[in-house]
């Protein structure tokens, strides 16, 4: 069995934090030396209910110092969708697609039920750029933990409230950043894939970001027995 990592180093990080998060610039999380452009997507119809979590993933990826278009879904009414022509609704859906392919990244808030936010999703594995999928509620789509599993670029954010959605987006964002490096593939016995995957679902942390913790504490060690250049 494969496991997907990439061979990118980063800043040193707390190693007891079980999520790395990017230095502190103008409050948690900003640094523009790792500015992404976003795609943001979500359904429509859900955003009755779920219209600030929306707006608050928008706001906190561009005060993190990231570019986001979402294809101005959010300006659109769920009663006037419904009444759109087949045209109307093949131009909506062309704009979301073209948004998502100039993208570096994918953001998509999966949370109500939609047939519409499940093809985008699809879609966005399909293009092989990183994403993160926000998700609240107790009955979530078995499929995402199978990407999580099989996607090294796929991460899900699992959030009760909206305090937790804000501390939860900043290192969701480091992580697609540090996806954009230099990535490589290595063989790992059955028993260390299980041991993976018990640390995926238990901390809810991607496979990667756990080995990435794994160096950066090794890289802590030795940096204290020789300098950096040492290491390079």
């Amino acid at each position: 069995m494969r496991c997907g990592g990439d061979g990118s180093r980063t800043r040193k990080q707390d190693i007891d934090s079980p999520i790395p998060s990017l230095p502190n610039r103008q409050g948690p999380g900003y640094n523009p030396l790792f500015k992404m452009r976003f795609f943001f997507t979500a359904s429509v119809h859900g955003k009755k209910q779920l219209e600030s979590n929306y707006r608050l993933i928008e706001q906190e990826v561009k005060r993190l110092g990231h570019e986001v278009d979402n294809g101005n879904f959010s300006d659109q009414s769920p009663g006037e969708m419904d009444k759109w022509d087949e045209h109307q609704s093949l131009e909506f859906h062309k704009k979301i697609m073209n948004g998502m392919k100039r993208a570096e990244g994918l953001l998509i808030e999966a949370s109500y039920p939609s047939v519409g936010v499940g093809f985008n999703l699809a879609s966005a594995v399909q293009l092989a750029k990183p994403i993160i999928v926000f998700f609240t509620g107790k009955e979530e789509p078995h499929i995402f933990r199978t990407l999580e599993k099989i996607n090294d670029k796929f991460q899900v954010v699992r959030y009760a409230n909206l305090d937790q959605l804000r501390k939860e987006i900043p290192p969701a964002l480091a992580f697609a950043t540090e996806n954009q490096d230099t990535r490589f593939n290595f063989f790992i016995s059955p028993e260390h894939a299980k041991y993976l995957d018990w640390i995926a679902q238990t901390y809810k942390m991607s496979r990667s970001v756990y080995l990435r913790r794994l160096i950066n504490r090794e890289m802590d060690k030795l940096a204290e027995e020789f300098s950096m250049s040492d290491l390079m």
